[in-house]
This record gives structure tokens, sequence and C-alpha cells, in this order.
């Protein structure tokens, strides 16, 4: 289960609660895995209310350079295969 396809829902609702029910029928895996995917998501550094009985949203995302919100950035159809992030390098010329 990725977190990448929990990201994508909340991400396209930003204003909207969705439950970890429909997260789960939608993507299709227990609602374990949907809580696993949300806490990874916020060990990322991104902020995901929770709220009994409405469900999660996405309320800001991490500020630094993320790869998937670089990705979200660039045109439609750019081909960026070989784009990595890493926390730390020992020489940016490396």
């Amino acid at each position: 289960m990725s977190k990448e396809k929990v990201y994508q829902l909340l991400h396209t609702m930003p204003e909207d609660y969705i439950s970890g029910q429909e997260l789960s029928r939608r993507l299709g895996v227990s609602r374990a895995a949907v809580w696993k995917a949300i806490d990874s998501l916020r060990r990322d550094g991104y902020v995901v209310e929770a709220r009994t009985g409405l469900g999660y949203r996405l309320t800001a995302v991490p500020d630094s350079l993320a790869e998937r919100e670089i990705r979200r950035c660039l045109s439609p159809g750019t081909q960026c295969p070989d784009l990595r992030c890493f926390e730390e390098v020992d020489s940016t010329n490396t």
C-alpha cells in the first residue's frame, strides 16, 4: 500500500475530510493500512488533520524539497525520471 495513493486522494480534496473507511474502500486496503500511510506522511512532515466522525484532511505540506511536491508543480507531461531528493549528501558534486 503506497502512501502516495493516500497523499493523492487527500491532496485532491484539500477542503474536505475523507473518512478512513472511504480511503480504504477506494484503495482496496484495510483501515490499518490507511492509518500507517497517514502516519508515514506525518513523519515526512505533512500535517494531516484527523477528526472523529469526519476523517482525514491534508492541511499543510513540509517546507522542504520533497520529490512528490516538486513533481506536483511540474507541467503536465513533463518527464523527469531521475529526480531524487535526499535528506543529506556528503557533497553536492557527487
